[in-house]
Formats: structure tokens, C-alpha cells, sequence
């Protein structure tokens, strides 16, 4: 899937271009024509839900589809929703229905302070420059190893992410 990133990148510089000019309207998953979007982009937001929800879930989603009773609007979205107990109308809504580009994360802050016992706490702060949410991981890196937890990341909107850690090493990274 890596070599597809690439291609993927180019067609949204190529559709924000075009929307410059001349806005054409969405170019959503569910009725694209442009081919990195319905093969490679595609099989990203597959990968992402993956991730959201676990494969395990993930599988339960796709045992209870049925695609001769797939006669209701956002079916699929429905039965994610059920099978994890998550609110996914954000992630549906920035990477199938709508197409509104590809994040920009950035990390804005880190700041470690001393929890107890010669524990810290490292608050991270990750903003998201562009209007496509998503999950992102955050890994510390200290004295010893690391820790990565995932911080969700709306549109335009910062996560914050709480890492506890042994020592204060302050290699941060996303």
C-alpha cells in the first residue's frame, strides 16, 4: 500500500486545485470515478477502520452484512457503530462520504511533569492543520523504551494524549 501513497497524495493536490478554479463538489468514496480513490484510497480507509475498530470487530461487521438487505443509506456505518459501540459518523463522514483531503498533523506541545515515585506524565498535544479528522498514533521515547497511544484528531481541532513514563527524556515524536 505504500507505493499507492504517493498517487494518492497527487490526485487531492489535483482536486484541491481544481476546487480553487472551480469548485465540483465533493468527490466522495461512495461515487468517485478517479481510480486512486476507488482502488488505493479505498483500501486506506478499509486499513483505518481496521485500526478504529479492531480486526476482530471489524470481521463481525463484515459477517453481519448483508448485501441483498443493503437497501438503507449507510448500512455499513450502522453496523460498525453497533458491533464496537463507537460514535464513527466523524470518520464516515471525512473519508466516505465526503472527501475533505488528508490530515495534517502536527505536534504543537509536549510537556512532561513528575507524577509520582520518579514517574512522569507527558501531555502531548496534536493539532490537526487540515479538515480530515483522524486516529493518529503519539509515541514518548525515554530513557529505557517508548510508549505509543493513539490520540484521535478531528478537523481542524488538537487532541491531547496523557503518556506516562519512567524518565523524562524529552525525544517526543508523532
Amino acid at each position: 500500500m505504500g507505493s499507492h501513497r504517493s498517487a494518492i497524495v497527487d490526485a487531492e493536490k489535483t482536486i484541491a486545485a481544481e476546487a480553487k478554479d472551480a469548485p465540483t463538489g465533493d468527490e466522495s468514496l461512495v461515487t468517485t470515478t478517479i481510480d486512486e480513490f476507488y482502488r488505493s484510497k479505498a483500501a486506506y480507509v478499509w486499513w483505518m477502520l481496521r485500526d478504529l475498530l479492531s480486526e476482530e470487530t471489524l470481521r463481525k461487521v463484515l459477517a453481519a452484512y448483508q448485501a441483498d438487505q443493503d437497501k438503507i443509506p449507510r448500512i455499513l456505518q450502522r453496523l460498525a457503530q453497533a458491533q464496537s459501540g463507537r460514535d464513527l459518523q466523524w470518520f464516515f463522514d471525512d473519508w466516505v462520504y465526503h472527501d475533505r483531503g488528508l490530515p495534517d498533523f502536527r505536534v504543537e506541545s509536549a510537556y512532561p511533569r513528575q507524577a509520582s515515585q520518579g514517574n512522569y506524565l507527558v501531555t502531548v498535544t496534536i493539532e490537526n492543520l487540515a479538515a480530515t479528522g483522524a486516529e493518529t498514533p503519539v509515541t514518548v521515547r525515554f530513557d529505557g523504551g517508548e510508549t505509543t497511544q493513539r490520540v484521535q484528531v478531528r478537523g481542524r481541532a488538537k487532541g491531547i494524549v496523557r503518556i506516562a513514563t519512567q524518565t523524562t527524556d524529552r525525544n517526543y515524536r508523532e
